[in-house]
């Protein structure tokens, strides 16, 4: 299965070029700087990897050494025709390459127009880490740190066979030698790196990253407590992340740390691309009130504040040209008579890549109030289940929410079932049922006599 763009670790950075972006602490640097580098040079991005502690060659990827004189002109001629590098010292005994100075970072990245990727300290291959003086060594240039941790520290003890110098991660944490990193240790140990890290290179983007998600018994459970340690702590990041760097799809999780806040980011897309085969006509241009259906529709999903909004139509909707592009992404779905499934991934592969959620809305409950909306995300903020969905009179309704972590798996539905499909496969204990006393959430229109209850109750 292919990566959705969404949940590429790409996607955390942005789209600045010829970026530095330093990584430092343990737990899986080599596998997100090999994973970062495969993303971006597989767009059409130049890559240059190294390091300026010690680090193994990545698999596959051309070695430049600074020792031979002639380096920088070799390198130059190698990016006219490729896109991907690692630039060291020298090779050592053990078959480490020795890194090179912070000064020949920013040389590079001037010089050659190229993404540098620095693997800026080492752990031994332990998940977490103390910090000696000389610890980490980041370019001053760097746009993004990237502070990481493995999750498998979580749950294990302070000592040797855990925690590269357990001795100095105690003093920084102020936690005793032997004792469990929970979740609030691991909070202190990001702080205590972001610190380190806003020394060096002050000017960069910050981001906490917890990688090895994948052995995690509750990953949204995990990422909620370090996070809200996160956004109480002096020192936060721009971004706190949970990441699988060796699975398909390796971005997990994804909060914005704002000021006593922590903000998984939710999107909404609007299915909008159904044949109306029942109604005899389209039914999203038929009257509601002053508005037409979908018109309603989309000014309730406004109302409840969500900014990223897709709108899945047909390719001969005359919606195109009436609704506003600044307020909606308008999205075709040229295989809209195979079934729901089908606007559902159209609309999926349009939102926006720091989305933790998203809400399919159907464009024809015109009446399910913007209060709706912001409860399910309210609620879904608060617990971050694989799904939130309405409950009306013991029947589950829309709009529903659907957690990153389901977007594979939505995304190989087929038919007209849509988002149900995966309800039935999801544990229980991840569904999140919201109960309301909105009939709307139970309620489309799909045959006149639909349309016609729907007016009479307007009069």
């Amino acid at each position: 299965m292919l990566t959705m763009e969404q949940l590429k670790l790409e996607t955390l950075l942005g789209s600045k070029e010829s970026a530095v972006i330093s990584l430092y602490g343990g737990g899986g640097k080599t596998a997100i700087a090999s994973r970062l580098a495969s993303e971006m040079a597989s767009g059409g991005r130049r890559v240059l990897i190294t390091t300026t502690t010690k680090s193994y060659l990545p698999a596959a990827v051309p070695l430049f050494l600074t020792d031979d004189p002639q380096y920088f002109s070799a390198l130059k001629n190698h990016f006219r025709n490729n896109s991907l590098a690692f630039l060291g010292k020298r090779v050592l005994k053990n078959g480490k390459i020795e890194g090179i100075s912070t000064d020949v970072v920013e040389y590079l990245r001037n010089q050659l127009q190229v993404t540098v990727l620095v693997e800026a300290d080492g752990s031994r291959g332990l998940p977490i880490k103390g910090y000696a003086s000389h610890e980490p060594v980041l370019p001053p240039c760097s746009d993004f740190l990237a502070a990481i941790i493995g999750a498998d520290a979580i749950g294990s003890r302070i000592s040797e066979d855990n925690v590269h110098r357990p001795r100095e991660f105690s003093t920084a944490t102020e936690t005793g030698q032997g004792s469990i990193i929970t979740e609030k240790t691991a909070a202190s140990a990001f702080v205590y790196m972001l610190d380190a890290g806003k020394l060096q290179a002050p000017r960069a983007e910050t981001m906490c990253v917890l990688n090895k998600a994948d052995l995690l018994k509750d990953p949204g459970e995990t990422a909620l407590k370090i996070a809200g340690f996160l956004c109480e702590a002096k020192s936060k990041p721009g971004q706190f992340v949970l990441t699988a760097a060796n699975k398909n799809n390796p971005t997990q999780v994804i909060f914005r740390v704002t000021e006593n806040s922590i903000h998984p980011e939710v999107s909404c897309v609007v299915l909008a691309a159904g044949k109306s085969s029942r109604m005899g006509q389209d039914k999203l241009l038929m009257p509601c009130g002053s508005q037409t259906i979908l018109e309603r529709t989309l000014t309730q999903v406004t109302a409840s504040g969500i900014d990223d909004i897709v709108v899945v139509v047909k390719p001969e909707s005359p919606w195109k040209q009436t609704i506003n592009p600044d307020k909606f992404k308008i999205v075709e779905n040229p295989g809209y008579y195979k079934g729901m499934a089908e606007s559902l991934k159209a609309g999926l592969t349009a939102v926006s890549g720091k989305s933790q959620g998203v809400i399919f809305a159907l464009a024809d409950q015109p009446h399910v109030p913007p209060l709706i909306y912001s409860q399910l995300i309210k609620r879904y903020r608060e617990r971050l289940k694989l799904i939130t969905c309405p409950i009306y009179q013991d029947r589950r309704g829309n709009p529903a929410l659907f957690d990153r972590r389901t977007w594979p798996a939505l995304m190989n539905l087929r038919g007209d079932l849509g988002g149900r499909e995966l309800l039935k496969k999801v544990d229980k204990d991840e569904i999140d049922l919201l109960e309301t006393d909105c009939h709307s959430v139970v309620k489309d229109i799909d045959t006149p006599e639909n349309y016609r209850e729907m007016i009479n109750k307007e009069d």
